[in-house]
């Protein structure tokens, strides 16, 4: 298996969580469960859509 090592502060400049999340359809009070959330790069970003009527869960084999 690969691992690579990244900049989170570039990764965010290309890649913006948030706008992501949204356009799949994530919205306040939902359920998700994100599947291989490795650091937790889209966590807080969909903590903070979903906010504290919704419940995030996060599995990863590491």
């Amino acid at each position: 298996m690969h691992h690579f090592h990244y900049d989170p502060i570039e990764r965010l400049k290309i890649q913006n969580p948030t706008q992501l999340l949204q356009s799949f359809g994530l919205k306040s009070g939902m359920k998700i469960l994100d599947l291989g959330c490795n650091n937790g790069f889209y966590a807080l970003a969909a903590l903070k859509i979903i906010g504290f009527e919704g419940i995030y869960y996060g599995v990863d084999v590491d």
